[in-house]
């Protein structure tokens, strides 16, 4: 499946404004599709202090090198600073990491989410 995005220069707020929520409803889309979330478990924070190093990350799968540089620029568009990619099984996984932006990241796939989609796959 082609994703085609136009990321509008600063030309004008609206058009920019627009530009922008085009980005932040693919990328709600695309989390929604095959996006996923790890956050830290705090119990396990508490008790082993310093062997458990899992924080909070968003991930988000992209099939070939293309839509991991499609999905770069989305997230660039948004404001995000992702992290390096990484390879994973046949793919690539592009992460958000810190609780910072996996709270923004979440408040904009609330904000764009389609009504079809339902309840979505952040935790509560």
């Amino acid at each position: 499946m082609t994703r085609v995005i136009v990321v509008a220069r600063n030309r004008g707020s609206s058009t920019a404004e627009r530009a922008h929520e085009g980005a932040a409803a693919l990328l709600a889309a695309h989390f929604e599709a095959c996006g996923y979330v790890r956050l830290p478990n705090q119990t396990r924070r508490l008790s082993e202090r310093r062997n458990y190093k899992k924080g909070w990350e968003v991930r988000l799968p992209a099939t070939t090198h293309r839509e991991l540089q499609f999905l770069r620029r989305v997230l660039k568009a948004c404001g995000f600073k992702c992290g390096r990619a990484f390879r994973k099984r046949a793919g690539w996984i592009l992460p958000l990491y810190g609780q910072a932006a996996v709270e923004r990241f979440r408040n904009l796939v609330r904000t764009h989410r389609s009504a079809a989609a339902g309840r979505g796959r952040f935790p509560t």
